[in-house]
């Protein structure tokens, strides 16, 4: 159940685009939206032989960040929100805030350098490979955000790899299709293709052994298709227990990741939603990876969680 949503700001207009899409899951769920800023500590300064109270100007920064946020909280109408400042190293906070008490967390992303733009990117490391709540990733611009709007987060475009591991991020892709008003599921398995046989010189023993090894390549990939195939099916009965319509995908894709993408454009997805593997950092879990392909090169909303 979202009883809780996480946004992490920074006083940006590129950060603020979670907000749309955060507002909407909220008010579909009734969740408590949390709209959070850290305050990191600062250093001791003079200048010009004139001292400066850190303490001084940490207080006044959180005052501003507070009425930052409340000013947004203000413009978000038929949510309830609370608004907080913590202080202290921007990751550890928010990490430790995520785990105690959000269900979902929502941040702004930037396709190409994916959080690059993002004034928490350099704590988003430690958000995302620490996090184990599921982290909604949306296109941030310098533009300002819609507060207004209403985001369609269906259909949803699940991709899996045939693994358990990748079916966990079916537990939030339900509870989240559950609050839609069209609720629709479309599971996509890539599987690679098998190699074509090389041309065999013109020798009449030569070429039947190629066309039977052929025969054999076709043959073995229509029982891997069949196979993926036949593991969809199981998710779209299980996902059917739950009242959710589901059609199953399955395509030759030596680049799953521009197959995700290609797939999800041409339906028209609200969502891509799939699990990714993180260990210790983003680099690790992000970089030449599936899910990191996916968000950098969409404009659609990504929905993630780390197995683990």
């Amino acid at each position: 159940m979202i009883r809780t949503i996480l946004v992490p700001l920074d006083g940006t207009p590129f950060a603020e685009h979670a907000l749309p899409y955060a507002a909407t899951l909220a008010k579909q769920s009734g969740a408590v939206l949390h709209l959070v800023t850290v305050s990191t500590p600062l250093a001791e300064t003079s200048v010009e032989s004139t001292y400066f109270s850190a303490t001084e100007f940490e207080q006044d920064l959180t005052a501003r960040y507070r009425t930052y946020l409340e000013e947004l909280a203000g413009r978000l109408s038929g949510v309830n929100v609370k608004v907080d400042v913590p202080h202290g190293d921007a990751g550890a906070t928010l990490a430790a805030l995520i785990h105690s008490e959000a269900d979902l967390v929502v941040m702004a992303t930037h396709g190409r350098g994916a959080f690059e733009k993002f004034l928490l990117g350099s704590t988003t490391d430690e958000i995302v490979g620490r996090s184990d709540k599921p982290i909604l990733l949306v296109r941030g611009t310098d533009n300002p955000a819609d507060l207004s709007i209403q985001h369609r987060l269906t259909p949803v475009l699940v991709a899996l790899d045939g693994t358990a591991e990748a079916e966990k991020v079916l537990a939030f892709v339900a509870e989240l299709v559950a609050m839609q008003p069209v609720r629709e599921v479309v599971l996509l398995r890539a599987i690679h293709g098998v190699e074509p046989v090389l041309a065999a010189p013109d020798v009449p023993e030569a070429r039947r052994e190629a066309h039977h090894l052929r025969d054999k390549l076709h043959a073995i990939q229509g029982d891997i298709r069949a196979d993926a195939r036949a593991y969809l099916d199981t998710i779209i009965a299980q996902l059917k227990t739950r009242g959710i319509a589901s059609r199953g995908r399955v395509l030759v894709a030596d680049q799953p990741a521009q197959a995700i993408g290609d797939e999800a454009r041409d339906m028209g997805a609200g969502l891509i939603a799939l699990e990714t593997h993180g260990r210790t950092g983003l680099t690790r879990l992000f970089l030449g990876s599936v899910a990191d392909q996916v968000i950098r090169a969409t404009i659609i909303p990504v929905l993630v969680h780390r197995c683990g």
